[in-house]
């Protein structure tokens, strides 16, 4: 379940029903549901993200993309291409002459 966080200053401990606690300087929303999240998603000053012990790991092959972006924005597979920020070009760099 997605959380809200908040830097905000003077974010109050509770924001249209939704409970935040302060944690690290910012303050960070209980779980939320997915319409929620959305709904603060498109508020300025305030961020969603996946709680990590509530979401199981799923480790993926180096190299391979699902085509989302850093923050879930699906792109052509140009712009998520990983070997394009590889000078290698995503090769194993030639072994040094001996």
């Amino acid at each position: 379940m997605p959380r809200i966080v908040s830097k905000i200053p003077h974010t109050s401990s509770e924001v249209n029903g939704v409970k935040f606690s302060p944690d690290k300087g910012q303050m960070v929303s209980e779980e939320v549901s997915d319409d929620v999240a959305a709904h603060f998603k498109g508020i300025k000053g305030y961020r969603v993200v996946e709680d990590k012990k509530s979401t199981p790991a799923v480790s993926k092959p180096a190299g391979k993309t699902d085509g989302a972006g850093p923050g879930g924005e699906v792109g052509t597979d140009s712009e998520t291409d990983a070997s394009k920020d590889d000078p290698a070009g995503g090769k194993e760099p030639a072994a040094p002459a001996a």
